[in-house]
């Protein structure tokens, strides 16, 4: 799955200022994300979850701001099931970045069916 097409990053850029609500969890530094946090993320994943994707992406690959504000992968992993969000697309997307490229997934139900992923890049 990749997430950054032109127009992805051009329609997520403004995303990355939200995720400042999500940083402490993001970064490791507390336990469970902030109410703010969660309902940020929600938002997203209702309003436009290909950006939920963008920014695990970005992060991993690196993205120097991500990276300066300390955003770790693997919390922003967590960060749907710590929000309760579980399922849907956001299983897609935790799915997806588990794998390891050319490493497929087992079966991912979501609202529109049942899918097998295979990272490829």
């Amino acid at each position: 799955m990749r997430c950054t097409a032109p127009t992805v990053e051009k329609q997520c850029s403004s995303e990355f200022t939200k995720v400042v609500d999500c940083l402490g969890f993001a970064s490791g530094k507390v336990a469970k994300p902030s109410d703010e946090c969660c309902t940020y993320v929600k938002d997203i994943r209702s309003r436009n979850p290909i950006c939920l994707c963008f920014i695990i992406e970005k992060t991993h690959e690196g993205q120097a701001t991500l990276k300066q504000m300390g955003v770790q992968e693997a919390m922003l992993l967590l960060l749907p099931t710590a929000c309760n969000m579980v399922g849907g697309i956001t299983q897609a997307i935790i799915a997806t970045f588990a794998l390891k490229v050319r490493e497929m997934s087992d079966i991912v139900e979501t609202d529109s069916g049942v899918h097998i992923i295979m990272r490829t890049g």
